[in-house]
């Protein structure tokens, strides 16, 4: 197929897409059949506690948050942002270091609507413009959009399907990125649909998901690919809402646009437990992962782990870990096992600012035999000036350790930004 004419196709899947979701959806809650019993009440929990001071009335989850536009059972919420971020090393160079200071301005909304009990449906959008006041590196636009359908007691008690599609087209990325080529344009799409069954104790759910990443660039043409995605799990609820025991199975097969040598399958079988016991709530899952060239020898397999643990202590203190184990598509070799570990504590500083401390490390380990180590230490406070008007202060530093020639550098980050919702 003709490259101009593949850039067209790829750069027009989401609107594609999301048209079809839209049309499916709207063809469904056309039909009041599919949901059942809408008098059902939603469940409210009791928020009574006792207080000591006015702080303790402050709640992590409780800030004031902007009311949106209602229109019915229409909501809208446009917001403006501006950030203005200075950085010692824009370009994440190991030797060439230069300061510059990134202007990102950005306009976008999210939707809500909910005609019915059980149907949700959202679609968000965002444009933002990013200017290198220095011009240390180019300056570039971006586009972000999602949509999401949620459908409870389809046809029968139990039963809800959801529809998403998530669009991203950008120049740049996180320095701790690994499947993206740095500092190129590119876009990618991930479209899925998911369907989740629960009777009694008993739960079981399937997802489907086709995703895509293109570069603009013909120097990055082969690092084009494409994945197909399909995962099932089993859970079985043992202790209602504190003890759940669960099983999946993942297939992911990762195709290259130009180059075949590196598509490779990657399964997971995993089988762990999940729940939550008065402030805390965990998730533990081990198993196995393999990655499987198509057309050249070399399969491997490792152990793979995914586990999360949640502990708040007080409503003004919340504390995060994650951690995940497995296989991915990398831009240079086709599959890499990649090991991430993210820690947050953010806590209530006043009545209108939270503070976030938070940790990242990621270790990638290719099959071509390179490794690389990326750290992130981060710290942020969040103020609210009013309702519709907030204020961010982050600072970030980057380290990260190749074995590769000139992958290693550090980098600073002071950012200071505002936003203005309605």
């Amino acid at each position: 197929m003709d490259r101009g004419v593949s850039r067209i196709i790829s750069s027009t899947y989401f609107l594609h897409t999301l048209s079809g979701l839209a049309v499916c959806v709207c063809c469904i809650v056309a039909q009041s059949a599919l949901c059942l019993d809408d008098t059902v009440p939603l469940y409210r929990q009791n928020q009574s506690a006792e207080l000591r001071g006015p702080l303790d009335a402050v709640n992590l989850a409780t800030f004031p948050e902007p009311k949106g536009l209602q229109f019915g059972h229409f909501k809208l919420n446009p917001y403006v942002t501006e950030d203005t971020t200075y950085t010692d090393n824009p370009n994440r160079s190991t030797r060439n270091r230069l300061d510059d200071v990134l202007m990102e301005y950005a306009a976008g909304f999210g939707t809500a609507f909910r005609p019915r009990e059980c149907v949700k449906l959202s679609l968000n959008y965002e444009f933002g413009y990013h200017d290198y006041v220095l011009k240390s590196a180019r300056d570039y636009l971006s586009h972000q959009a999602s949509f999401y359908a949620t459908l409870d007691r389809v046809g029968v008690q139990g039963l809800s399907l959801t529809f998403s599609d998530q669009y991203l087209q950008t120049a740049n990325s996180t320095a701790l990125e690994n499947e993206i080529v740095q500092f190129a344009k590119y876009q990618s799409n991930r479209a899925a649909s998911r369907a989740v069954y629960a009777f009694n104790r008993f739960k079981i759910s399937g997802e489907y998901a086709y995703a895509l990443q293109s570069y603009y660039d013909r120097i990055n043409l082969p690092a084009n690919f494409r994945t197909h995605a399909g995962n099932l799990e089993f859970a079985w609820d043992w202790l209602p809402k504190r003890f759940e025991i669960f099983e999946s199975f993942q297939l992911q097969r990762t195709l290259y646009d130009h180059v075949g040598r590196n598509d490779f399958d990657a399964y997971t079988i995993q089988a762990g437990v999940r729940g939550s016991y008065s402030k805390l709530t965990y998730s533990l899952a081990t198993g196995y992962a393999f990655a499987v060239p198509l057309y050249t020898n070399g399969a491997r397999g490792d152990a793979s782990v995914s586990a999360s643990l949640g502990y708040t202590p007080h409503r003004r203190i919340a504390f995060d870990v994650n951690m995940s184990r497995n296989f991915v598509p990398d831009v240079r070799s086709g599959a890499t096992l990649e090991t991430d570990l993210t820690a947050s504590l953010r806590f209530v500083l006043t009545a209108r600012g939270k503070a976030t401390m938070s940790y990242t490390r990621n270790e990638a380990d290719r099959i071509s035999g390179a490794q690389q180590i990326s750290i992130a230490y981060s710290t942020r406070f969040d103020y609210k000036i009013t309702r519709n008007a907030s204020a961010v202060f982050n600072f970030t530093r980057f380290d990260r350790d190749s074995t590769s020639h000139n992958d290693g550098f550090t980098a600073n980050e002071v950012r200071l930004g505002f936003k203005l919702a309605w």
